[in-house]
Formats: C-alpha cells, sequence, structure tokens
C-alpha cells in the first residue's frame, strides 16, 4: 500500500512537472510573438539604422565596443573617437556589459540590436504577466497588464529616437514582482524567504545599470524604496525596510564593475541640469490619449520655453486601459489605493513643474536635489513607471469585471483589451519606421587614426567609422576636451616636447606603441584628453599636460607603450564575485527554509 501510494505521489508531481513545463514553454512563445508583433519593424529593417539626432551618440555605445573586441582585440575601456577621448566603461549611456552584447560580436552592432529590441520587447511582455500573477491575477488580468505595458508608446518612441537605455524598461515590471514578492514573505519567521527575493530584485537592477542611460535605475530604485516604504507604513513595522536595503546592496554589489569607474567619472565631472520644467494639462492629455504620437510632432513651447520633441511627451495608454482603470477604482476602491498612489506619485513626477492657472508645484524640483536625478534633465521620462502602474490597475479592473457581473462582465473587459492592444500597436511601433532609413557601411580601421571637427553633433558616426576622433562631445557627462585639431599651433596626434623623432607602431582603443630615437628625457604628448587609469611603458610618470595626455621619456628611452585600465573596474570584479556567492548561500538557505507563495494577504491587491 505503501509502495502504490509513493508511486501515485510521483506520477502527480511528475504530472505537475510536466504541465508546469507546458506552461512555461506557451508563455515563452507567446512572449517572444508579443516581441515579433510590436518590434516588426526592427525585423523588416535589419540591416538599416535611423538618421533621428540621438542615433548618432548612442550608436557609439555598440559600434565602439564592438570595434574594440572585434578589430582590436581589445577589451573596450577607452573611447577615442567621442569627444576627444573619453573613458567608455564609466559613461553611463555604455552598455556593453550587457549579456545581450554577445548578440552585437555575433551579428554586427546593427543586425545585433535589432535582434536585441524585439528580445526585450518579448521580456517586457513576459514581465507584465508575471507581475499581474504576483498580485493574484486571473489570465486576463495579466494580459491586461503585460499588453497595456508593452504597447504604451513610450517605448517606440525612444527607440526611434535613438534612446537604446530605453530597452531597460523591460526590467521594470520583473523588479516590480520580484520586490512585491519579499515584501509579502517578509512578515515570515526566516530572513532566507525574503532574502532570496530581494536579491533577486536587486539583480534585476543591476542588470538595468549594465544596460546604460542615467533615467532607468535611478526610476528603478526609487519604485523599490517607495514600495517598501509604503509597506511599512501600512504595516507599521520596519521590517520591510530590510527588502530594500537588501535589493539596494546586492545592486550595488552586482553592478560594481560598471557602477564604480561610472561613480568616479561623474563625481569627477558631475552634469547638473536645469529642474525647472513645465507640462501643460493639454500637453498631458495628448501624451496619454492623442494617437498622432510620432516622432518629429510639434511641441508646444512650456512655462520656461523649454520644448522637446513629442519623444519625451508620448505616453499612449488609450481609453480602453483608462476605462478598466476606472473599474478598479470604482469596484475595488481601497483594495487598489496604494497603486492608485503610486501612479499619481510618478505621474507628479513626470509633470514636472506643473502649473494649473496661476499655481504651480513640483515634487520634481525636491528629487533633483538627489545626486543620482541631479543629472537628469527630462522629468516627462518618468511616465514609462506611471503606465506600469496604470497597467498593473487596469489588470485589477479587468478582474474585477470579470468577477462581479460574469460573464458580460468576462466579455465587456475581453473587448477592452483586446481593442486597445489593437489601438497601441499602430501608435506606437508604427514609429520604429523612421528609425531605419539609414545604412551603416563597414568601418575603415585600417585607416591612419586623427581627430577632426564638425560643428554638427550628428555627424559622430560616420567620423568614426572612418576611424577619425570627433572633437565634440554629446554626453549624459562632459569630459573637458583638451584634444586639439589640426590648424595653426598643432603638433600632431603625438608629438615630443623637445621636438625629437617619433613613430606610431601599433593604435587601437586602449593601447598605443611608439618608437622614438634615442635621445635625452622628454616628455610624449598625445593628442587626447588625459584621464586616470592610463599606465606606461618602461615605468614613466603619465599626467596631464594643458588637459591632454603626457608621459615622462628617460634618456635612451626607444619604445613607449601606453595602456588605458580601471582599477574601480578591477574592484568591482571582486565585488560582484562575493555577492555572487553570497546569493547562492541564501539561495540554498531558501530552500531550505521555504514559505508559501502568499503568506498574507496583499496591501495592493483586492482581498
Amino acid at each position: 500500500m505503501t509502495l502504490a501510494k509513493t508511486v501515485a505521489s510521483q506520477l502527480a508531481k511528475g504530472s505537475r512537472l510536466r504541465r508546469g513545463m507546458w506552461g512555461n514553454t506557451t508563455w515563452g512563445i507567446s512572449c517572444l510573438f508579443l516581441g515579433i508583433l510590436f518590434g516588426y519593424p526592427a525585423l523588416a529593417h535589419i540591416t538599416s539604422l535611423g538618421s533621428a539626432n540621438d542615433w548618432d551618440q548612442h550608436l557609439l555605445y555598440h559600434w565602439v565596443p564592438y570595434v574594440s573586441v572585434v578589430d582590436h582585440g581589445e577589451f573596450p575601456m577607452w573611447n577615442p573617437w567621442a569627444c576627444g577621448g573619453t573613458p567608455l566603461l564609466a559613461n553611463p549611456q555604455a552598455r556593453y556589459l550587457s549579456p545581450f552584447f554577445l548578440l552585437h560580436l555575433l551579428f554586427g552592432p546593427v543586425v545585433g540590436l535589432h535582434l536585441e529590441i524585439v528580445l526585450h520587447l518579448a521580456i517586457m511582455a513576459g514581465g507584465g504577466w508575471f507581475l499581474a500573477r504576483e498580485f493574484g491575477m486571473q489570465r486576463l488580468g495579466r494580459a491586461a497588464v503585460a499588453l497595456i505595458f508593452l504597447g504604451t508608446s513610450a517605448h517606440y518612441l525612444h527607440l526611434a529616437m535613438g534612446h537604446t537605455w530605453a530597452l531597460s524598461y523591460a526590467y521594470l515590471p520583473w523588479i516590480f514582482a520580484f520586490t512585491w514578492r519579499a515584501l509579502k514573505s517578509s512578515s515570515g519567521t526566516t530572513y532566507a524567504a525574503f532574502l532570496w527575493p530581494s536579491m533577486i530584485a536587486g539583480a534585476l537592477i543591476a542588470s538595468v545599470i549594465y544596460e546604460g542611460g542615467i533615467y532607468p535605475a535611478p526610476q528603478a530604485a526609487l519604485l523599490v524604496g517607495l514600495l517598501c516604504l509604503g509597506t511599512a507604513v501600512a504595516r507599521r513595522r520596519l521590517q520591510p525596510l530590510l527588502v530594500a536595503v537588501v535589493a539596494g546592496l546586492t545592486a550595488a554589489g552586482l553592478a560594481a564593475p560598471k557602477l564604480l569607474p561610472t561613480l568616479k567619472f561623474m563625481a569627477q565631472f558631475p552634469r547638473r541640469t536645469d529642474a525647472v520644467e513645465s507640462t501643460n494639462l493639454g500637453l498631458l492629455y495628448d501624451s496619454l490619449f492623442a494617437r498622432n504620437q510620432f516622432i518629429g510632432r510639434a511641441v508646444p513651447p512650456q512655462g520656461d520655453g523649454i520644448t522637446w520633441g513629442f519623444h519625451e511627451y508620448g505616453a499612449y495608454i488609450g481609453l480602453p486601459a483608462a476605462l478598466l482603470v476606472l473599474a478598479a477604482l470604482f469596484l475595488l476602491r481601497k483594495r487598489v489605493l496604494g497603486v492608485a498612489l503610486l501612479s499619481v506619485f510618478f505621474l507628479v513626477l513626470a509633470c514636472g513643474q506643473m502649473r494649473i492657472g496661476d499655481s504651480s508645484f513640483g515634487l520634481w524640483q525636491l528629487l533633483h536635489l538627489v545626486p543620482p536625478f541631479a543629472s537628469q534633465h527630462v522629468p516627462s521620462r518618468f511616465l514609462v513607471p506611471f503606465v506600469l502602474c496604470i497597467a498593473v490597475l487596469a489588470g485589477f479592473g479587468a478582474d474585477a469585471l470579470h468577477q462581479r457581473f460574469g460573464r458580460r462582465g468576462l466579455v465587456a473587459a475581453l473587448a477592452l483589451i483586446c481593442v486597445g492592444a489593437l489601438d497601441a500597436w499602430t501608435v506606437g511601433p508604427p514609429n520604429l519606421w523612421r528609425m531605419y532609413d539609414s545604412p551603416l557601411g563597414p568601418p575603415d580601421t585600417a585607416a591612419e587614426f586623427h581627430h577632426e571637427w564638425w560643428g554638427d553633433t550628428n555627424l559622430m558616426m560616420p567620423l568614426a567609422s572612418s576611424n577619425r576622433g570627433a572633437l565634440h562631445c554629446y554626453e549624459a557627462v562632459y569630459l573637458p576636451i583638451a584634444a586639439q585639431m589640426p590648424g595653426e599651433g598643432f603638433r600632431g596626434e603625438e608629438f615630443l616636447e623637445d621636438g625629437g623623432d617619433i613613430h606610431r607602431t601599433y593604435w587601437g582603443p586602449n593601447a598605443l606603441d611608439f618608437e622614438i630615437r634615442d635621445g635625452p628625457a622628454t616628455v610624449l604628448v598625445v593628442n587626447q584628453n588625459f584621464y586616470s587609469g592610463w599606465t606606461a611603458e618602461p615605468q614613466g610618470r603619465v599626467f596631464s599636460l594643458e588637459g591632454r595626455l603626457a608621459v615622462e621619456v628617460p634618456a635612451g628611452t626607444t619604445k613607449v607603450s601606453l595602456r588605458y585600465q580601471s582599477n574601480p573596474f578591477r574592484i568591482g570584479l571582486l565585488a560582484a564575485f562575493l555577492t555572487l556567492l553570497l546569493g547562492v548561500w541564501v539561495r540554498r538557505r531558501a530552500r531550505r527554509n521555504p514559505v508559501g507563495r502568499n503568506p498574507e494577504e496583499s496591501d495592493l491587491k483586492p482581498s
């Protein structure tokens, strides 16, 4: 009898496992289909790139590491092709430490980027579905969350403009989900129960940091902090705040190879921007409901005269999504109050200094005093986390309609979801067609490197592809340009202070080799910006000479080698490794002390 029960138990377990695997496979295929459906222009024009303004600078963060690895065999650390020479790894916009960079190495930076767009859209859809499941929604609500967040025009407007960092918004619903799982588990008796999902949330924030950009990572951190603070206030306990602490420490540890060089660079060359930007109610309404959302749409000047392209304001949700949100607010009321307040918070931030008549208010000005947000200058980008909260409310609304009104509610909710998804599909994704109208030729790495000046900042990529360095800068952080262009007083891309003979024998992004005439002690000057991390062989002091890279050359020296390295990167690797080991230990403890998926009712979901 015991044997029979054991066999039956194993068979039942196997059946559940097969159903789970089949369900996960179906879910993954469905998400990939949605990624292809909403990112179809990326596949239709897979070998071409856009000509919108910001493509020029952001493509560099794909092209430079690719050329460094494939053509020069060097790990990408320094970018000599832009701004007179600048750190590449330390630039917050650089995103080649993402695992998706493998696509660029395999297929090239253009095709790789197109494939990456489709995969990130699939991850975005999967994240919305997973988040809804964590909130206990049924399939109807899960579909609503996934499709509304995937369909908002903000993703496609940013990508069409060249903002490849916007791909990291795909992780935002996953971060929300694991943070909420950790908060649900934080009321348990064992720390391992909530440590593991907290660390997963932190690992996802680290992924956002590796994906580049100065907006998504602080926004994700703010989302986690607000969730934990709100839960702590609702429960009148401090323990939920530990979730934020663990997530933050995990993110800092795992992202340290990227984070430490970036913090050093931004601390040395900070970029502070004007926090004053206003959004009127008319523009806000157009951002959420107007269907004519496209790159190049005129935007009326705001109260301070700042005018951005519509790619900074479009975040289409449409009327069907709004109706589902209203259903959640009226049918569930206090049960969705937390998510509703969170959405209002992000909306107020996105409005900047919002003016209603003669009065104005601006939560954005206060947040702008915090260092991570001080370098941000477009508060309307907070519309993305706002739309995520709206999607969650819409999911609750869809489930509530079904539960309250039965089959009629099911039909109504399903109709709103389908119509809304089709509507969104015709608003945002078509912008990607404008992204792909400019083919990129093969790089001319055989040409001898030299600097040039073009007044147009949209010519950085054409210069780089012909192995010419641009002496202009359009960056999230600025390094003072000391490099010179050929002209009066120009002594060459490298020269000796005493006027001796010098010959460049090797040029690479992170490495330079020279042969010089046997002679007295002198100084070798390279026509690139100086930044700490350059070393010389044989031993010589590397220093800044009027802002340019210089090295002392001892008497009798015939060969000089310059190499760029990053000590913060090495320290970061050690920190990431130790954090990873800690995560493995916590995971093993969590398996030994499992807790239920829902130890208590959610403060943000219906009971």
